[in-house]
């Protein structure tokens, strides 16, 4: 196997579980059936109302977890600058102590 094959695998793969087919999300069944099936959302109430079902919930679990991920990298980004802004103005600072000794 050549190395763009086995990357277009990977791609293959990626895509085949990444990507739900559009029919498989926006399958509902009644609450009555089985919970073993995998759907978007579930009927109750005779149709009434829909209930988050499992894709749902994984969705929405990924999609926070993204979301919390996201905000962690900016917060630890900007630790970062402000730690690396104080570390550069004391070293300026110590640069021109040095300096006002020299002279």
């Amino acid at each position: 196997m050549t190395v763009s094959n086995i990357n277009f695998q990977i791609r293959k793969f990626l895509a085949g579980v990444l990507l739900l087919n559009p029919i498989q999300i926006a399958y509902s069944a009644p609450a009555r059936s089985s919970k073993n099936n995998w759907v978007f959302w579930y009927y109750v109430n005779d149709g009434q109302n829909r209930d988050c079902a499992n894709y749902c919930i994984l969705t929405f679990s990924i999609v926070g977890i993204i979301i919390l991920i996201l905000i962690l990298c900016g917060c630890w980004s900007c630790y970062r600058i402000k730690k690396r802004s104080k570390e550069d103005y004391n070293d300026r600072i110590k640069r021109s102590e040095s300096m006002s000794e020299v002279r």
